[in-house]
């Protein structure tokens, strides 16, 4: 078992009580952040544009794979002697 000096001792109740202090401020402020719904609204708008951002590189990236796909479909629902491409 190791000893402790008084000194070290205080010293890491000392520490310890700050990070208890920090750690209730700190969920204060999640609880704050939390309830408030002020930017709720630009949030989504975000978000939104983003998924439309990752929609649009996933079509620029793949677009031959894509229109061979829909080449393939569409001949096969219109008649594969009917469709005609570039």
């Amino acid at each position: 078992m190791v000893r402790l000096r008084a000194s070290s001792k205080i010293q890491i109740f000392k520490t310890l009580g700050m990070l208890i202090m920090k750690n209730q401020n700190l969920s204060a402020k999640l609880q704050k952040f939390h309830s408030d719904e002020a930017g709720l609204e630009a949030l989504q708008v975000v978000m939104i544009l983003a998924v439309a951002a990752v929609a649009l590189i996933v079509v620029k990236t793949q677009w031959d794979v894509i229109r061979k796909w829909f080449v393939d479909v569409m001949g096969q629902g219109v008649g594969a002697g009917n469709w005609q491409t570039k």
